[in-house]
């Protein structure tokens, strides 16, 4: 594990997989939800089962979060993800034809807007997901950065090609189940799952969302 970062000073958290080889393996590119940082995904289960199966997971930390400098809007997060994928694309230890993204809440809108510049080879994966903040921001304290860059998940489907797996948490008391439901019939190429759960990882069963997980990760050869 290591704290490097891209050309453009963006802080990077990069895990490497629990086996490291000497030729370049799959790589997952996280983006965390609103009240969370990157760093506190350190040690954490879904982390460390990724590691575990031989993934490389990349958390970049957005600007205006924690103490990185800056004033969060969609704009420029999304300026500053590119730049965080094309130095993941340079790394040796990234395979390029093995890439994904996983946002959780807030960030698979993040997730989303970097798959309209940067496509995923591997496809999207997208926990807790919405459909636009637009849809659910009035009366749920969302940090108005959010109100006035949208985040259009829905829009972003509609387009993409590669394949994406939503997970939802039927009892989400935050983005509501409908949200996630709304986007599997949008997607072109979607695997719905849906889980006994609240938000982000308070899931029943583990090992059926972990299930659900790898399966999608080995038809995609992760």
């Amino acid at each position: 594990m290591n704290i490097s970062g891209p050309e453009s000073g963006v802080r990077t958290l990069v895990m490497r997989a629990d086996r490291v080889t000497a030729t370049p393996g799959p790589v997952i590119v996280m983006f965390h939800g609103n009240a969370e940082l990157a760093r506190d995904y350190i040690g954490d289960r879904l982390v460390d089962h990724l590691r575990a199966r031989g993934v490389t997971v990349v958390f970049p930390e957005y600007r205006g979060y924690g103490d990185m400098p800056g004033t969060p809007s969609q704009k420029g997060i999304a300026r500053d993800m590119i730049a965080v994928y094309d130095w993941v694309e340079r790394q040796p230890w990234c395979d390029r034809t093995r890439t994904a993204y996983f946002g959780s809440s807030l960030g698979t809108g993040v997730a989303c807007q970097l798959a309209v510049d940067r496509s995923p080879s591997a496809g999207l994966i997208l926990q807790s997901p919405f459909t636009s903040v637009a849809s659910f921001a009035k009366g749920f304290g969302v940090p108005s950065f959010l109100v006035r860059n949208p985040f259009r998940n829905d829009r972003v489907l509609e387009r993409f090609d590669g394949p994406v797996l939503i997970i939802h948490g039927a009892r989400d008391s935050v983005l509501p189940v409908a949200h996630g439901r709304k986007l599997a019939e949008i997607a072109r190429r979607p695997t719905y799952v849906e889980l006994d759960g609240d938000h982000f990882h308070d899931w029943a069963d583990w090992n059926a969302y972990l299930g659900a997980l790898d399966a999608w990760l080995a038809q995609r050869g992760m």
